[in-house]
């Protein structure tokens, strides 16, 4: 008894000393609030919040509001619902780098919340099989959605960023930024032309002869794990067929310099064991699409346009984009063919230049 007593008196004096330290810093986070969680004010949040997290919420405090969704990395963000003309309410359920694991959870959860989807749209792509869900688990603008309490003290008790203060504080003066761009996360989750849109259409050379088009979007922590996503994506297809879920898969169109790395990187082979889980629309490849920049913002992210050319053949069920095993190494043997009509094109430009 006296020993229990004695320890209770450390752990209270251990609290008690911290909390001169704790205070400013929980204030600090409360104040700041940078990636949108304690709060979750979207009016005034300044930089990209943690839209995994906020999502899922959003979405279980109002289970009767939709019942379809679009799940995606952050590229499937530029996709209008709205013009899925179903009867559905449809909510894009975007974040930063989803990848099949979290899809697979993000159902799981929303069912679990006695949600009643009808249908569900997921868009694929290299992202899908070359990022572990793991490493979402640091990273505060990924982490998923745990409990109402857990994400509350993890926030809370963030280390002060240089960095992450200083884009808050220059987030006005970024000419891309506008003022409760976020709030669409409280509305249909879509995220509709912006700024940079604008500035496209207006310096279109500018951006046409951009240097970040020369090159692919790629990670160092990029890791093939082919096996683990077609195995989650075949557990996604099981559990929406088990709850009468209409589900429909798709391949982003990937700019084609990522495209072209994203080969070199087991791409074709993802594609290829895809078609043994589920057929898919295929956006993906070497095309009049992927090959112009003003389909995109950079080398990663396409435009408003191009989400609206997806939803359009995916309403329409537009047969020239779906993949399945019966025609699947035609579509490789295709992409192939113009992979090397691009290199070959790409050699001769530098001999010309040289």
């Amino acid at each position: 008894m006296i020993i229990m007593r004695k320890f209770t008196y450390k752990i209270l004096f251990f609290f008690i000393f911290l909390i001169p330290f704790l205070t400013p810093l929980i204030g600090y986070n409360i104040w700041l609030d940078p990636y949108g969680v304690i709060r979750g004010d979207m009016q005034t949040q300044k930089t990209e919040p943690n839209q995994h997290y906020l999502k899922i919420k959003y979405c279980i405090d109002n289970p009767k509001k939709y019942n379809a969704f679009l799940f995606g990395s952050s590229r499937v963000g530029r996709i209008d619902l709205s013009k899925i003309h179903d009867g559905n309410n449809w909510y894009n359920f975007t974040y930063s780098e989803c990848v099949p694991y979290e899809t697979l959870q993000d159902i799981r959860l929303l069912l679990h919340s006695n949600i009643d989807i009808k249908q569900i749209i997921i868009g694929l792509d290299e992202i899908s099989y070359l990022v572990s869900h793991k490493l979402h688990n640091n990273q505060s603008m990924r982490k998923s959605y745990v409990n109402k309490i857990n994400p509350y003290i993890y926030y809370l008790f963030l280390r002060p960023s240089h960095s992450v203060y200083k884009n808050i504080l220059n987030a006005d003066t970024d000419k891309f930024f506008s003022k409760g761009m976020y709030s669409v996360i409280y509305k249909d989750g879509y995220f509709p032309p912006n700024k940079k849109d604008v500035f496209i259409e207006k310096k279109i050379l500018t951006h046409y002869n951009d240097r970040i088009f020369k090159k692919p979007y790629w990670q160092p922590y990029y890791k093939e794990r082919i096996d683990e996503a077609i195995s989650e994506i075949k557990e996604i297809k099981q559990l929406c067929d088990a709850h009468d879920v209409k589900v429909v898969f798709f391949i982003n169109p990937i700019y084609k310099t990522t495209f072209l790395k994203a080969v070199e990187n087991k791409f074709f082979t993802f594609l290829e064991r895809l078609t043994i889980v589920t057929e898919y629309y295929n956006f993906s490849g070497v095309n009049n699409i992927t090959s112009n920049p003003f389909n995109y913002y950079e080398n990663s992210h396409y435009r408003p346009i191009v989400g609206d050319w997806i939803i359009d053949d995916i309403s329409r069920k537009n047969t020239k984009w779906i993949v399945n095993k019966d025609n699947i190494s035609t579509f490789i043997k295709e992409q192939q063919i113009e992979i090397i009509k691009v290199q070959t094109h790409n050699k001769k430009y530098t001999a010309c230049r040289n």
